[in-house]
């Protein structure tokens, strides 16, 4: 594991789905990723699997793009698993604190409305948790 500050990039070439999930699983965590696909949805089902396993790994996951650029706004999420992001200031007593400090937001920024897991799209499903969208919080 390197820390790399300031611009970087990794391109991994993979000859198979089974090689591309290999190579993800070695990254360790990250403030963001991106993921590239077809835009008519043909490669979809190609990357139900790996999704998952972005999520584990990176704070911000960005469809079809590069993850520049963060706008002060209350939707930016800047942080990631450890080591890209581990607060500190989070105790084991008190409440919220007791519940944030084993909870990590993750943005998928950009995103087709298909690749979305079923709970961050919308309509959000019935009885779903609080989110923040158009500066109000809703529920599903």
């Amino acid at each position: 594991m390197v820390e790399a500050f300031g611009n970087a990039t990794v391109v991994v070439a993979c000859d198979s789905l089974h090689e591309l999930h290999a190579a993800v699983a070695c990254v360790h965590g990250s403030l963001g990723a991106s993921l590239y696909a077809a835009r008519d949805g043909r490669d979809d089902a190609d990357f139900t699997d790996l999704v998952p396993l972005l999520i584990e790994r990176a704070g911000r996951i960005v469809e079809n793009r590069m993850p520049t650029g963060l706008g002060v706004v209350p939707s930016m999420q800047h942080g990631g698993p450890w080591p890209s992001a581990g607060p500190p200031f989070f105790s084991a007593v008190g409440f919220p604190w007791t519940i944030l400090r084993f909870a990590r937001r993750v943005c998928f920024d950009g995103w087709t409305e298909s690749r979305l897991p079923e709970i961050v799209r919308d309509p959000p499903p019935p009885g779903r948790p609080w989110r923040y969208v158009d500066h109000a919080w809703t529920r599903g």
